[in-house]
């Protein structure tokens, strides 16, 4: 087994938070702490932090950062910039600090450590940035674009309920009665009110066709980079 220690010379521990991030450098041959720090999550905070990073160690380095998704995003781009593997580690268990008490230098040399007990083989390396972020863009798209749908098909209803066009509308509208009003040309024949309730219809049914298509190219986007990220999926 190729142990953390054996692979390299140093590990920052980050424990990451909303405005601060504390790093600590740790020996890894010894687990000692050879200096801690806390910086802004700015992006000058951050080039401050890896500035002070590589004033106190050299060779090989890993940074084991908590939350590499969330908090510890940014940092963890940066890091990786700047040449320094990253590895992710889950916060201590609070049972594990009791008696020490909680501060971020205690977390930020934890996270260390527990990467350094860690086979090196086995070290849980941050996702594709990249794709978990266009992944969570399209998710929200995808409920913004069902939500406008579902709310365009309420309304046509709820139209078609109080206006009579010559549909049982008793059910909810199939699929199949969207597509015939959405085909559905002016008439002559119809009142002033129906006119306008037809125009209406047709637009809205129009308009969840258009959803459709959303969604459907949503789904395909979304399928792609699934693959991508986690192949066979």
């Amino acid at each position: 087994m190729s142990t953390v220690a054996d692979t390299y010379k140093y590990v920052i521990g980050v424990d990451t938070h909303a405005k601060t991030r504390t790093y600590a450098v740790v020996a890894a041959a010894t687990g000692a702490v050879i200096d801690t720090a806390s910086f802004p999550t700015t992006d000058a905070g951050t080039a401050r932090a890896i500035a002070w990073i590589e004033r106190r160690s050299d060779g090989q380095q890993l940074a084991a950062v908590e939350g590499t998704g969330s908090y510890g995003a940014t940092v963890t781009r940066a890091l990786t910039i700047a040449g320094i593997r990253v590895c992710e580690v889950k916060p201590p268990k609070r049972q594990a600090r009791d008696g020490h008490g909680k501060t971020d230098q205690i977390d930020a040399v934890a996270a260390a450590r527990t990467a350094l007990g860690t086979d090196a083989t086995a070290l849980i390396l941050p996702r594709a940035d990249g794709l978990r972020s266009a992944l969570r863009v399209l998710l929200v798209a995808r409920h913004s674009i069902d939500s406008q749908r579902t709310s365009d098909r309420n309304a046509l209803n709820a139209l078609l309920r109080i206006i009579n066009l010559g549909l049982d509308v008793r059910a909810p509208l199939t699929n199949t009665q969207v597509d015939i009003i959405a085909a559905w040309r002016d008439r002559s024949s119809d009142d002033t009110a129906a006119a306008v309730a037809r125009s209406e219809a047709r637009r809205l049914a129009s308009a969840i066709h258009q959803r459709t298509r959303e969604l459907e190219t949503n789904h395909a986007a979304l399928s792609k980079h699934v693959d991508e990220l986690a192949p066979g999926i």
